[in-house]
């Protein structure tokens, strides 16, 4: 994990199972560096949901269960905590990511309770 906070976010505590959090999201693969998704590109809204509730990959909601409101952070993530031996999207997408691919999340967690 690389940090960078804007602002301090030390007052803050990091969201639990069943917070309701707004993150920004922008997803990359970690060999190529291609882009397979962004939250500011696809409407600009951070993406609204529950921690825990399976609406995004594993390793996303792990990632935002060690951050702080306010913080930037980049994160690694294994196959078997993202896309797995299916991989996502079709070949011809601009979202395509191969089976067992390493992906990187540039995380910002823009909404969380306190």
């Amino acid at each position: 994990k690389e940090t960078t906070r804007y602002p301090p976010a030390q007052k803050y505590m990091p969201p639990r199972l069943g917070d309701e959090v707004e993150v920004h999201c922008v997803g990359s693969l970690k060999r190529s560096g291609q882009q397979f998704y962004s939250s500011r590109e696809e409407g600009g809204k951070p993406l609204k949901y529950r921690v825990g509730s399976g609406e995004v990959i594993e390793g996303w909601d792990l990632a935002v269960q060690n951050m702080k409101k306010g913080e930037h952070a980049t994160f690694t993530i294994p196959p078997e905590f993202a896309y797995k031996d299916e991989g996502r999207g079709d070949k011809e997408s601009p979202s395509y990511v191969p089976p067992s691919t390493v992906i990187e999340l540039q995380l910002e967690l823009v909404k969380a309770p306190l």
